[in-house]
């Protein structure tokens, strides 16, 4: 009997959530802030079963591309101690980061949207002025 192990599957056993697109993973979960050990030890499993799954059909994970947030209150994210801010990919370690892109929109660790706002308008500015070199201001 041949067992047929899929992406899903590795994301199911370690009861991580996921999203699959055509160039993309993206595993998550919640928890309460006593939890978090227990959730990136789930993470890390589940990218190194994932390794492992690749690793046969000469796939690698990506640690350049791959990110890492916590979102929550300022006040919870503070209380999550330094070890507790990286996960190992592929013998990497991708540390913790602030804001992450996904699908073009910029996330924040505290939700605020501000990095977004900030690019957008960024992008906005650039574009109008660029387009204008012959308008005053």
């Amino acid at each position: 009997m041949i067992q047929l192990i899929t992406t899903t599957d590795i994301f199911s056993n370690q009861h991580i959530l996921y999203h699959l697109f055509a160039d993309d993973t993206q595993g998550y979960d919640r928890c309460y802030v006593t939890d978090v050990p227990v959730l990136l030890s789930r993470l890390s499993a589940c990218v190194n079963d994932l390794n492992s799954l690749y690793s046969p059909l000469r796939l690698q994970l990506n640690p350049a591309t791959t990110e890492l947030i916590w979102f929550g209150y300022r006040s919870n994210l503070a209380m999550i101690s330094a070890e507790y801010r990286s996960l190992t990919v592929a013998s990497s370690p991708i540390h913790c980061a602030h804001t992450v892109r996904n699908l073009g929109a910029m996330f924040d660790s505290e939700s605020s949207m501000k990095s977004h706002i900030s690019k957008t308008a960024s992008a906005c500015f650039f574009s109008t002025s660029e387009g204008c070199d012959n308008c005053e201001v």
